[in-house]
């Protein structure tokens, strides 16, 4: 379970901030922890989108095939979903920032 997670982080880590690596274990297990909280927190159908995009790096053609939709409909149904993870995840670090 957690190294799903782990891999679903370091995807969205190199999608949205480039190859930036965390400088301590401590760091990578805070930042798995919140996308657990985050990823949580998603419809099942959400999450199991994100699971097979990144971590089964199903193309999004073969998810649109699968789901009966447009491979545009399924990018954008990505996009979406990865904005509103981001805006939580960065909503999460600022407040430990000011912890």
């Amino acid at each position: 379970h957690r190294n799903r997670y782990a891999t679903l982080l370091a995807s969205y880590a190199r999608e949205w901030f480039g190859s930036v690596e965390p400088e301590s274990r401590d760091a990578d297990r805070a930042l798995t922890g919140m996308l657990d909280e985050v990823l949580d927190q998603l419809p099942p159908d959400e999450r199991a989108l994100l699971t097979a995009k990144y971590e089964g790096q199903q193309t999004v053609a073969n998810l649109a095939s699968e789901s009966g939709s447009t491979p545009k409909a399924v990018e954008s149904r990505l996009a979406r979903i990865r904005a509103r993870l981001r805006t939580e995840l960065l909503k999460r670090l600022r407040h430990e920032d000011l912890s």
